[in-house]
């Protein structure tokens, strides 16, 4: 396989994935549906919050560690708590807070709103 062909599915896969990924991402009125528990089943909806959130917290202190705040383009991109870190709850209700001050958000990727959420309460410069 030459080269070029070599490329250009490399280039449709990536492309495939992405789509995929924005087709699949969760928008924030879901998520906030969910953390609100407004979808008329409470206890499933807070097990869902609770669950997305850990991960999305998780995974942010994954990045942390990973990519320290050393450039003011890494510190943009980044989130700064002071120790010991964010909570799974404080995330939630900062996001809550952050969804209710910005509606013009809700159509967005949730994880987008959530990081927005969590740099406005806790930027790094």
């Amino acid at each position: 396989m030459g080269r070029v062909a070599r490329i250009f599915i490399g280039f449709a896969v990536a492309v495939s994935i992405v789509q995929s990924a924005q087709a699949n991402s969760l928008r924030t009125d879901r998520l906030l549906e969910k953390c609100n528990g407004a979808d008329g089943k409470p206890q499933v909806s807070a097990a869902y919050c609770v669950g997305w959130m850990s991960g999305f917290v998780d995974a942010l202190k994954a990045v942390r560690r990973a990519v320290p705040a050393s450039t003011p383009e890494t510190a943009q991109a980044l989130v700064c708590p002071p120790p010991p870190g964010i909570s799974t709850h404080l995330a939630i209700q900062l996001f809550l807070k952050y969804a209710a001050d910005h509606p013009h958000d809700r159509h967005e990727d949730a994880g987008t709103t959530v990081l927005m959420a969590l740099r406005k309460a806790f930027p790094c410069a």
